[in-house]
């Protein structure tokens, strides 16, 4: 099973949510650093504002 959350505000307020069987995986989006054990981060570059029409 795959999980998505996104936009957490902390690591607080999704680990309730974590699955608890070995075979699923969670991605988290969030603003904010998410410091917590078992946590690898993945920093992205801002997505530009400009659509290109065409």
């Amino acid at each position: 099973m795959l999980v998505v959350l996104d936009d957490a505000l902390d690591a607080a307020q999704v680990r309730s949510l974590i699955p608890g069987s070995g075979g699923s995986r969670l991605i988290i989006t969030s603003r904010n650093h998410l410091a917590d054990p078992g946590v690898h981060p993945v920093q992205q570059p801002l997505m530009s504002h400009r659509r290109r029409l065409g």
